[in-house]
């Protein structure tokens, strides 16, 4: 009789909760609400960097630079960087890439040697282009475009070889791509 008492009100109070449910997906909302498997990049990478240009996605590091084509499902190798490194910033300003600052990955196992090169992918012509160094060498920087300006925050600029030591910094510098300047 406890038991039937018990699943009597498991059930009574069930219904109404029950009520509040959402109803079943339709097809094509499930359809919008799932994941589609896509081609493979074609190696795999770790410490890359992604970004998007006229509907394309790219995916750059140190040693490659690859571009996927979102409607043909695609890869594309690119010229990689004229510099390579990890840890670097990037950000897309008129339709190309700059990639500033970052770890030089040659130097790495001998100490850690940081960038304060900066460089950017011009798409459209597959090509590299070196500009104005950023006045002080960090690596783990953020960068992100704000009224024409390429703002480039933080970072580590310097670490011992166990990386026991770090530097972290505050420092905030603007790269004017107009003038190849920085302030």
């Amino acid at each position: 009789m406890n038991k039937s008492i018990t699943l009597l009100l498991f059930l009574v109070l069930l219904i109404p909760i029950a009520s509040f449910a959402e109803p079943a997906l339709t097809s094509a909302e499930a359809k919008e609400n799932s994941w589609t498997t896509k081609s493979s990049m074609p190696q795999t990478v770790s410490g890359a960097k992604a970004v998007a240009v006229n509907g394309k996605i790219y995916i750059i590091t140190g040693t490659f630079n690859y571009e996927y084509n979102p409607a043909m499902d695609n890869w594309t190798a690119k010229k990689p960087m004229p510099t390579p490194r990890g840890s670097f910033g990037i950000a897309v300003f008129q339709n190309k890439i700059y990639v500033i600052g970052g770890e030089d990955e040659a130097l790495s196992s001998k100490g850690y040697y940081f960038l304060s090169t900066n460089e950017v992918y011009d798409p459209s012509t597959d090509t590299w282009e070196t500009k104005k160094p950023m006045p002080t060498s960090r690596k783990y920087v953020d960068a992100n475009v704000v009224n024409g300006r390429i703002y480039v925050v933080g970072g580590i600029t310097y670490e011992d070889e166990n990386k026991h030591h770090q530097n972290h910094t505050a420092v905030n510098e603007v790269y004017d791509p107009a003038t190849d300047s920085w302030t």
